[in-house]
C-alpha cells in the first residue's frame, strides 16, 4: 500500500492556511476560529472515507475506521494541530495528516482489517493559549478535569472553561470522558524531530526509543553581600563565584553518566542585588534535567546536592527545590520491531534516538503500548517560521507510518 505524497503536501498547505499570522509563520491556538476551520476540514476528509467522527469532552477530534475482528482493539495514530505563536507548519500537523493519509489508504484497500483504526487530533499540546501543555492527551487519559479548566487562563484573563463555552464546547463534559486502556492495541505518532540529529547524520527516519523524563530545579546560593572594593578576595563569601562554578560543572556531571539520552540546561539566572559595585547576596538559577533513566537522573541530583552540602560547610546557605517533573516513557518494543522491519524492507536510512521534547505520546504511552517515528528537521529548526522538512522525508515518514499501522490492524 502506497501513500499519496502530493495529497499529503496539499493537506499541509491547507492546514497552514488556517492561520492568524500568515505573514509570519503559523499561529493557531485551540478553540479559535482558525482551529475550528481546520477541524471542519479534517472532519470533512474523514467523513468522506466513511470514518465515524466525534469530539470528546475536551474537544479532541477523533475518526474511526472499523475493523472486522471478533476480539478487535483500536490502533491509534495522530498528533495535534495547535501551534506556538509564529510557529511552523509541520510540528504536530504532519502527524495528523500522516494519520489521515493512512486512513485513506486503508479505506481503499481490499485487505480486511481485524482491528479498528482511530485518528486522533489532540487540543493544546503546545499550551500557549492557557500556559499549560498536553491538555488534550491528559484529559483523554483522565488526568485533566473540568475543575482544572476553570483555573487556567489565557492572556486576557479568560479561563479555559469560559473559552470553551465561547467556542460552543461544553467544558462540563471533560469529566465525562471515558477511557479504557485495555481497548487500545497501540498508539503510533509521526512527528518532526525538532532537533539536528537526523539532518546532520543524513538519515531519512528516526525510530524513537522513548521520550525522556524531565526534572526542573531551582537552586539558591546565599553568601554575604559587601563592598566590591573594600572586601579582600580572601575574606569574601561570594555566591556568584560558587554558583558559576557549579553551573560550569553540571555538563561534566551529566557526561560522566555515559547516558546519551541525558541533557542538562541552566536556562535562567538571577543575582541580587545585581549591582556593579556590590558583592551579591545570592544567586538563583534553574536546571532543566532530562533523560530516559530515572536512576541516572537521581544520581545527577545527588551529586549536585553533595556539592551544595560542601558549600554549606563553608558558610553558604544553599537550597534546591524541584519545581516540575514529567516521567520518561520507553517505547513499546514490539511496535519498535515492526517499525524497524518496515524501514528495512523499503531500505530507508535510519537511526535510533530518544525524544528530548514532550509529545502527546508521552502521556498516552503511560497507558497504551506506544511508539513514535521522527523525520528530519532541516538545521534542527522548529517552533519558528523557518521550520522545514523535505518532501522526500515526509514521504518516507508517512510510508513507514502506513506500513507499520497496516501490520498492526490486520492481525
Amino acid at each position: 500500500m502506497k501513500i499519496n505524497i502530493e495529497r499529503i503536501i496539499s493537506d499541509l498547505e491547507i492546514l497552514n492556511a488556517f492561520n492568524s499570522t500568515p505573514e509570519n509563520g503559523c499561529t493557531r491556538f485551540s478553540f479559535t476560529i482558525e482551529d475550528t476551520r481546520a477541524k471542519e476540514y479534517l472532519m470533512g476528509e474523514m467523513k468522506a472515507i466513511g470514518m465515524e467522527v466525534w469530539f470528546d469532552g475536551v474537544g479532541n477530534l477523533h475518526g474511526l475506521l472499523k475493523g472486522n475482528g471478533e476480539n478487535k482493539k483500536i490502533v491509534m495514530s495522530g498528533s495535534h494541530i495547535d501551534t506556538v505563536t509564529n510557529g511552523g507548519k509541520y510540528d504536530g500537523n504532519l502527524g495528523v495528516i500522516g494519520a489521515l493519509e493512512v486512513a485513506r489508504v486503508l479505506s481503499k484497500s481490499e485487505v480486511k482489517r481485524y482491528h479498528d483504526y482511530q485518528v486522533s487530533i489532540f487540543i493544546e499540546e503546545e499550551g500557549p493559549h492557557f500556559g499549560t501543555n498536553l491538555i488534550g492527551s491528559k484529559a483523554f487519559c483522565k488526568n485533566f478535569s473540568t475543575a482544572q479548566s476553570r483555573k487556567i487562563k489565557d492572556s486576557e484573563g479568560n479561563s479555559m472553561y469560559e473559552v470553551m463555552k465561547m467556542a460552543r464546547y461544553n467544558p462540563d463534559n471533560i469529566d465525562t470522558i471515558s477511557f479504557e486502556p485495555s481497548k487500545y492495541k497501540a498508539m503510533l505518532e509521526l512527528h518532526i524531530e525538532q532537533g539536528r540529529v537526523l539532518d546532520l547524520e543524513n538519515k531519512s527516519i528516526g525510530i524513537v526509543k522513548g521520550i525522556v523524563g524531565l526534572k526542573w530545579f531551582k537552586i539558591i546560593i546565599k553568601g554575604e553581600s559587601n563592598h566590591a572594593g573594600a572586601t579582600p578576595m580572601k575574606y569574601r563569601l561570594d555566591p556568584v563565584v560558587e554558583g558559576c562554578k557549579l553551573i560550569s560543572e553540571i555538563p561534566n556531571i551529566v557526561k560522566s553518566m555515559d547516558d546519551n539520552s541525558m541533557v542538562a540546561t541552566v536556562g535562567k539566572i538571577a543575582v541580587f542585588p545585581n549591582q556593579t559595585n556590590i558583592i551579591s547576596k545570592f544567586i538563583e538559577f534553574t536546571i532543566d534535567l532530562r533523560g530516559i533513566d530515572e536512576e541516572n537522573l537521581l544520581t545527577v541530583v545527588d551529586i549536585i546536592e553533595s556539592q551544595l552540602d560542601e558549600l554549606k560547610e563553608r558558610g553558604f546557605y544553599c537550597e534546591i527545590e524541584q519545581i516540575a517533573e514529567a516521567k520518561g516513557v520507553k517505547s513499546n518494543s514490539n511496535i519498535l520491531d515492526i517499525i524497524e522491519e518496515s524501514i528495512k524492507i523499503r531500505e530507508y536510512s535510519y537511526t535510533k534516538l530518544y525524544s528530548g521534547a514532550n509529545h502527546d505520546t508521552s502521556i498516552l504511552g503511560e497507558y497504551i503500548p506506544s511508539a513514535m517515528i521522527f523525520v528530519p528537521s532541516i538545521n534542527g529548526r522548529s517552533h519558528c517560521k523557518e521550520e522545514f522538512t523535505k518532501k522526500i522525508d515526509i514521504k518516507v515518514g508517512c510510508q513507514v507510518l502506513c506500513d507499520t499501522i497496516y501490520k498492526l490492524v490486520k492481525e
